[in-house]
């Protein structure tokens, strides 16, 4: 565990209470002493090293700006389910993952192909009308979340082209984390031939004979030469293949997003002032993780387009519509991919209200 900041809240509160001792001495009346309040943050530490980098930037800030009234305790460690309800922190980073144990809403936000890019999903998420419906049902478990991060997304490397449009998908052999099995149905539904493989193993999938199992695997297996992966930017990075055939797909196709998270009872208890300063220090921490990963992608884009690769803006919205917007037809056309029974259409309607593209 990380500790440390309680020690130095309670220097601030001693220095807070030597601060209204009286300059001179004689009967006085006393004036309230202002005490340093200390919350506690858990970052797990299975999060990229950049999120425990900006709690950090996010303690000071809070400091800063409170005048050493507001003191962030950063701690690293396990992230159980009950780190808020439990009472072992009063703010905590949650995976998606671990929101959708809560509320099988939050599955939706990990569909493929719902968000343009990093900047789309920090609004839609963001927004006032989402955050309220996400919190609304949160309520009874006495937490509330406060912001949400883009922090990071797997792309699409193919050496069969652009992949733009549903249409583009019809045939490809990919390659595919297994961390998602929605995922796997969704490529399936766009008429991709789906190959699941671990997350280190996929990058020397490419161009690779694979034997592809048929649905039901009734009958002998397929051999396919492997033309798409799914990989993030430093595994794209990495790869030995000719760049000039490669195309590098914006998909932005596996974006989770991660949620700050508080305990009602821990908000409720303070100021207005404090809950303020707590604002705008979320949105000081917001605009860091923003900056770190959009910088760190959009240098590996650079990169990968000075070596010869082509980058690939697709038609999300395209593809968004045949997968989600479908369902609306009754009866649903055959072979048309189903949403899930957890798919919240309203939660995904305002994710859509925000594309930049709308």
């Amino acid at each position: 565990m990380k500790i440390g900041r309680r020690a130095l809240a309670l220097i601030l509160g001693l220095a807070l209470l030597c601060s209204c001792a009286p300059a001179e001495s004689g009967p006085q009346e006393s004036e309230p002493m202002q005490v340093a309040r200390v919350l506690t943050l858990l970052v797990p530490n299975t999060l990229d090293q950049v999120v425990l980098e900006q709690a950090d930037a996010f303690a000071a800030d809070a400091a800063r700006l409170s005048g050493g009234r507001l003191t962030i305790d950063v701690r690293t460690g396990q992230e159980p389910a009950d780190a808020l309800t439990g009472g072992e922190a009063d703010l905590a980073f949650l995976r998606n993952a671990q929101m959708a144990q809560l509320d099988e809403r939050f599955s939706t936000f990990a569909l493929p192909f719902l968000y343009d890019d990093q900047r789309h999903l920090s609004l839609a998420l963001n927004s006032e009308e989402l955050l309220g419906r996400l919190n609304t049902g949160l309520q009874p478990r006495g937490i509330r979340l406060l912001t949400a991060f883009y922090t990071g997304s797997a792309f699409l490397v193919s050496t069969k082209g652009e992949l733009r449009t549903p249409s583009d998908y019809r045939g490809i052999a990919a390659a595919l984390r297994t961390d998602n099995a929605d995922k796997l149905t969704v490529f399936s539904s766009l008429g991709a031939r789906v190959l699941p493989y671990s997350a280190s193993a996929i990058p020397n999938m490419l161009g690779a004979q694979a034997e592809l199992l048929p649905e039901g695997a009734d009958g002998p297996a397929e051999e396919v030469t492997v033309d798409t992966i799914e990989v993030d930017t430093g595994q794209a990075l990495a790869l030995e293949a000719d760049p000039n055939t490669l195309f590098f797909i914006k998909s932005y196709h596996a974006a989770a997003p991660l949620w700050l998270g508080a305990n009602e009872q821990s908000l409720a208890s303070l100021t207005e002032y404090e809950r303020a300063v707590l604002g705008e220090a979320c949105a000081g921490l917001l605009a860091g993780l923003e900056r770190v990963y959009t910088e760190r992608e959009a240098a590996a884009f650079d990169e990968l387009r000075a070596r010869g690769v082509e980058i690939v803006e697709i038609e999300r919205q395209q593809v968004s519509a045949v997968l989600y917007d479908s369902s609306r037809s009754l009866p649903p056309d055959p072979g048309r991919y189903l949403p899930p029974a957890y798919f919240d259409r309203r939660l995904y309607e305002i994710i859509q209200s925000y594309s930049p593209l709308s």
